[in-house]
């Protein structure tokens, strides 16, 4: 559009186009399965805490059993007694319905 000794300005124009579809049709015939998960990151009076749960579990008629696995860390930064904690291993639980 203009153009000069100490530069030019110029125009440019153009068109861009994404389609995508995608689609799934999944039926799971297994349906008292479930995957109980749980996460938290949090901080405060410490640098770092965070606590994990990852597992499987399956709902019976009258409750559900779970079977998974956690995990726990706390830093408490390098000017504490306690610098690090870490906490983890199995976890078997169980719902009870009424």
């Amino acid at each position: 559009m203009i153009e000069s000794p100490e530069g030019s300005l110029e125009v440019f124009g153009g068109m861009r186009y994404f389609g995508a579809k995608a689609s799934t049709d999944w039926q799971l015939t297994a349906s008292d399965w479930f995957v109980p998960y749980y996460l938290d990151v949090c901080s405060g009076s410490s640098n770092l805490a965070w606590r994990g749960l990852a597992g499987i579990g399956y709902g019976f008629r009258s409750g559900d059993i779970t079977r998974a696995y956690c995990h726990l860390y706390y830093d408490q930064g390098s000017d504490k007694l306690i610098q690090q904690m870490r906490f983890s291993g199995p976890a078997l639980g169980a719902l009870f319905r009424f």
